[in-house]
């Protein structure tokens, strides 16, 4: 049984990062989408991981961000501007507001969903927080989702994950790709924020 608190916010009832798209990307990634807990090895403070797969007209990303490169902290939050920067944060990766499409791939949001793991629960409604104590051994960390479906493929060159400038603790955000053409790698930050699918 898992002993952190979680809170999630969802766009569909619909699970997300089920397809069959992402089977490459899990043996390629070194992180994996699967919601397995994480090693300590993986939890790098200012560095996030993003897995991106194009199949078809669909578009996967998903992140995987550690709390300190989101936040400033990776605890329960203990004053109201902490709780009101944890619900911001989720916010903005629920709501995709950390990548840049190009309006001609004609790309809209099919299925979405953003996870603060490691901190305290928090009542959207009542903006009160549960002050459980956090567990040192299961840092805390936010994990989202994005699936895109877009109508033109061909339009999708590139794209930016503008994660470094929407939250300045992340220095570094490691990006693997996957397409019908190639596997690839890129590291991004706030001054290079550009990946590309196709040459």
């Amino acid at each position: 049984m898992l002993d952190f608190m979680c809170y999630s916010i969802t766009l569909h009832e619909v699970p997300t990062m089920r397809s069959a798209v992402f089977l490459p990307l899990l043996l390629f990634s070194t992180t994996g989408l699967a919601h397995a807990p994480r090693h300590h090895a993986a939890h790098v403070h200012g560095q996030a991981v993003v897995d991106l797969a194009l199949e078809g007209a669909t578009l996967e990303i998903a992140l995987d961000a550690p709390g300190i490169g989101i936040l400033d902290f990776e605890r329960a939050p203990a004053t109201a501007q902490e709780r009101a920067a944890l619900v911001r944060a989720q916010r903005i990766l629920q709501g995709a507001d950390w990548i840049r499409l190009p309006p001609a791939a004609g790309c809209r949001i099919v299925d979405a969903s953003a996870r603060a793991d490691g901190f305290a629960t928090v009542s959207p409604h009542a903006g009160e927080v549960d002050q459980a104590p956090h567990h040192d051994h299961l840092p805390a960390g936010f994990k989202a989702s994005v699936r895109y479906r877009c109508t033109s493929v061909t339009a999708l060159r590139a794209l930016d994950i503008i994660l470094p400038r929407r939250f300045p603790g992340l220095q570094k955000v490691v990006v693997n790709t996957v397409t019908p053409a190639a596997q690839g790698r890129a590291v991004l930050d706030a001054a290079n924020v550009r990946v590309e699918l196709a040459p």
